[in-house]
């Protein structure tokens, strides 16, 4: 490269001062490597030292950066070889700002037996290097900003990327804030144990975080001081993040000891600050559309908290509220206690799925004390980080002792006139402290509570409405059979008191009634301590019963103690605590008092007083009914000697008419037994004998018409069909004539020796041979003890029903199923068992089944007349034996026959039907 030159002549050195770029001119030496002989100012001035210092070779260890040292180490063996050479590295000014330089080398011409030269050309490509670090974070930050993903995801990106900017540091990690509370590490890369650090740990181990979020500004901290037990720290970067003028916390960077001994490049501090807006903006962003996200999951978890909130059952309004409120804000537990109104004090009610309910519930509280009564006594929610550290805390007995974050809100219900009643607390907690509650859902709890203070108002205000109802029906019972006690003065006392009772709580009751002309009343009933005592009479003047007598007006009195009016005392002779009286009133006149006495003070409401005169007003009434009634009674007594002898005469006319009535009933009802007979025999022998009759005679008239035409295979066939009926009917024969016959009165009963297995089986070959197209597996088995002698049956009866049970369970069994007929001897009996694969049998028709010509509603089109059960009833009685049936519609029916093995054994006859 030459410039061109005008004017006089240059010399040498000038023409080499002229080139417009910074270069050097090497020359190998003795040792092989590449010494610099020449090089121009721009290369010192751009390399940041002296000609000098740049032709002996030292700026590559005293300017290159500590981290680019073996990059800008020339190669000479290289450069010798190839020919060319680039390299890439920083240099540091004193100030510590880096540049980034690209050496381009390449060997010059040479004479022959002269040394080897090289000229190196540097370029500047700093700008180069930012624009295209610029570009890769802006790819970087595209694909955040686009998908503005979670804020866990982004918090754990973050870091990685600042790693990538700054290569020395050899860790990163967010310090967050969220709402109020500390700042907390996150996304931590490279300093695992910076993990979850929040508040004053995290202030001890990096409190440059702290630092550069409280003055807003980038902090650089070199050879910082770390806790024991943390690693040694070169130098550490702690940039804020602010976004719309809201700090969201500090980027921090933080370089090991053994990794970088310089600071961190000035470059680099200024690319952080450029990107820590950036970042606090991403992070405003994506916080943002996290808490749209988080808004819209509270709000429909309320909406449906609230939904369920909806009833007028006050438990149900309780564990709704409890559930929803744990769900909403993922508690562990949640905990609901009420004002009770009887004293001062808070009672857990609700402890939803707390593993320790059974000691939470019923856990009382003092108003005011411990944290949950300080809230119900201030009407203010609070938010409580760690409950073991609030020295309010009460620790319920038989629960652990552990951190927990709880958050409570009063249940407020506003009365007329705007004032506001605490009707308890609720409260969520959180296990540990790890998952602080914030002040958005502390106004969330608020606003839940609020619509279950609304729920729970409604609620009790729906169950005090229907106890009202229910007071008042039973009055209104009461009063009935106050009414029909009319007849017997000690009964009607007994329901009036039993009238009051049902509405009003009473230990002791007292029914005064006003002696006519006298200035003394007698109290006819006396009641305390569920006993009864007998009447006494008082005098009106002095006592308080009287007060109401000669006042006519009821009296209240809600504090006997304090008053101490006159009373009279019986049974334990015990001061009641609190009185209620109401006057009897007839027509004007005051005939006497009714007066209930609770032990408790301030029992009594105005409610319940006016319930008093309403059964006072009943109870007056009654009496008076009474009253009139004992004088009816006279008049009824000379009636009914009247009438005696006409009600006399009436009773023989009557036993007389129903003698005739019942000779009447017995013969009709033969009647319509034998109606009923003669309709069942008349349907089955007009079906099941008309069937193969009309087979019988079908087949002759086609045997007589075609026999000469027809080939022998169809004759046959033809008399197969014929022979088939005929047998069908026979059997059908048989059956009746056989249930004829094994009635006892007609037949003898005749138990011989058998030998029992063989004709089993012969009985179940037979059935088999009869119904091929069903198995029969037959088992015997014999007992200890059951082998000799033979048993002595029947074997008339026995065969009869053996065949019975194995025909019917292969009629209603479907085809290819399996029969299990099983036999057991044992030594005074013998057990049969017969088990289908059938449709069964309802279990409420299994007794039916034993009456003649009965089937069961499930048999369909089974062929049959209802008569086997009958015969094997009737051969098993003859025995002495029982008959159990066991079915189930669709699981088939088992039929279990239990015989003694010898007529002397006789159990008692019984026919039972099992399902």
């Amino acid at each position: 490269m030459r410039p061109e030159t005008k004017g006089k002549a240059r010399k040498p050195g000038e023409i080499w001062e002229s080139f417009p770029v910074a270069w050097c001119l090497y020359e190998s030496g003795p040792d092989g490597r590449f010494h610099p002989v020449r090089a121009n100012g721009k290369a010192a001035e751009l390399l940041g030292c002296a000609l000098e210092e740049l032709l002996r070779g030292e700026w590559r260890e005293t300017r290159a950066h500590p981290a680019d040292r073996e990059a800008a180490r020339l190669d000479s063996a290289a450069l010798a070889r190839e020919g060319t050479l680039t390299l890439e590295y920083r240099i540091l000014d004193e100030n510590g700002r880096s540049r980034r330089l690209r050496e381009d080398l390449r060997l010059a011409p040479r004479k022959t037996g002269s040394p080897l030269q090289a000229i190196g050309v540097w370029t500047d490509i700093t700008a180069e290097t930012l624009r295209a670090q610029g570009l890769k974070l802006l790819n970087r930050l595209n694909p955040l900003l686009s998908s503005l993903r979670s804020l866990s995801d982004l918090t754990a990106e973050l870091p990685k990327l600042a790693l990538e900017i700054v290569p020395e540091a050899s860790g990163a990690f967010l310090a967050l804030r969220e709402e109020e509370g500390p700042l907390r590490a996150v996304g931590e890369e490279g300093a695992p144990e910076l993990r979850d650090l929040a508040g004053e740990a995290l202030c001890r181990r990096a409190p440059w975080a702290a630092q550069a979020a409280t003055e807003r500004k980038t902090i650089v901290v070199k050879n910082p001081q770390t806790p024991p037990g943390s690693p040694q720290l070169s130098w550490a970067i702690a940039a804020p993040l602010v976004a719309h003028d809201r700090l969201r916390g500090a980027l921090c960077l933080e370089a090991l000891s053994d990794r970088a001994a310089l600071g961190p490049d000035l470059n680099d501090i200024q690319r952080l600050d450029r990107l820590a807006p950036l970042i606090g903006a991403l992070l405003a962003t994506a916080e943002t559309q996290a808490d749209l996200a988080r808004r819209a999951e509270e709000t429909a978890a309320l909406v449906s908290a609230l939904k369920r909130l909806s009833t007028l059952d006050p438990t149900a309004a309780l564990e709704a509220l409890a559930a929803g409120a744990k769900k909403l804000f993922a508690g562990d537990s949640c905990r609901i206690v009420l004002a009770q109104s009887e004293r001062r004090l808070l009672r857990c009610v609700v402890a939803e799925q707390d593993a320790y309910a059974d000691r939470l519930l019923g856990f009382e509280i003092e108003w005011g004390k411990g944290i949950t009564g300080a809230v119900a006594a201030s009407g203010k929610s609070e938010i409580i980080p760690n409950a073991l550290e609030d020295p309010r805390g009460i620790q319920v007995p038989g629960t652990p002792v552990e951190p927990e974050a709880i958050m409570l809100a009063p249940i407020k219900s506003r009365q007329k006139g705007g004032a506001e009643e605490t009707l308890g607390v609720i409260l969520v907690s959180r296990v540990g402290t790890g998952r602080p509650f914030r002040k958005r859902d502390l106004e969330l709890l608020e606003t839940l509570a609020d619509a279950g203070a609304v729920s729970i108002r409604h609620a009790r205000l729906h169950a005090q409405a229907v106890e009202r109802n229910r007071l008042l029906a039973a009055a209104h019972e009461a009063v009935e059979q106050m009414n029909l006690a009319a007849a017997d003065p000690k009964k009607l006392y007994g329901a009036i008191h039993k009238t009051a009772a049902a509405v009003i709580p009473a230990g002791t009751f007292v029914l005064a009634l006003r002696r006519e002309g006298e200035e003394t009343a007698e109290a006819v009933y006396l009641y305390a301590n569920k006993e009864t005592f007998p009447p006494r009479p008082f005098p009106i003047r002095g006592s308080i019963l009287g007060r109401v007598l000669e006042s006519g007006r009821p009296l209240r009195i809600d504090d006997v103690a304090a008053a101490k009016p006159p009373m009279i005392l019986f049974g334990p002779n015990r001061l009641p605590g609190s009185l209620l009286a109401a006057p009897l009133r007839l027509g004007g006149k005051v005939i006497g008092a009714l007066c209930a006495q609770s032990y408790a003070p301030r029992a009594y409401t105005a409610e319940h007083q006016a319930l008093l005169g309403i059964i006072a007003g009943h109870a007056a009434v009654a009496l008076e009914n009474a009253r009139l009634y004992r004088e009816l009674q006279g008049y009824a007594a000379e009636l009914e000697q009247k009438v005696a002898e006409r009600t006399r005469r009436l009773e023989e006319l009557n036993a007389r008419l129903r003698q005739a009535n019942e000779r009447l009933a017995k013969a009709l009802e033969r009647e319509q037994d034998l109606g009923r007979l003669r309709t069942q025999v008349v349907s089955i022998v007009s079906h099941e004998f008309g069937t193969p009759l009309s087979v019988i005679s079908t087949g002759l008239d086609l045997f007589e018409r075609y026999y000469e035409s027809w080939p022998p295979e169809k004759r046959r066939a033809q008399l197969e069909r014929i022979r088939a009926a005929a047998q069908r009917l026979n059997a059908l024969v048989q059956d009746i004539l056989l249930a004829r016959g094994t009635d006892p009165r007609r037949h003898r009963f005749s138990p011989q020796p058998l030998e029992l297995e063989r004709f089993c089986r012969e009985a179940a070959d037979r059935c088999q041979a009869a119904e091929p197209q069903h198995s029969i597996r037959f088992e015997y088995a014999e007992a200890a003890g059951a082998e000799a002698p033979p048993p002595e049956l029947d074997a008339f009866l026995l065969e009869s029903i053996l065949a019975n049970l194995l025909s019917n369970a292969a009629k209603y069994s479907p085809k290819g199923s399996e029969i299990l007929f099983s036999v057991r001897r044992e030594p005074e009996r013998v057990i049969f068992e017969i088990r289908d694969r059938g449709p069964g049998i309802p279990p409420e028709e299994l007794n039916r089944l034993f009456e003649p010509f009965q089937r069961g509603s499930t048999a369909g089109a089974a062929p049959g007349i209802g008569l086997g059960l009958f015969i094997v009833k009737q051969g098993v009685e003859a025995h002495g034996g029982e008959i159990r049936l066991q079915s189930r519609p669709g699981e088939g029916l088992t039929a279990t026959v239990l015989l003694p093995a010898r007529p002397g054994y006789r159990p008692k006859t019984s026919v039972a039907a099992d399902s």
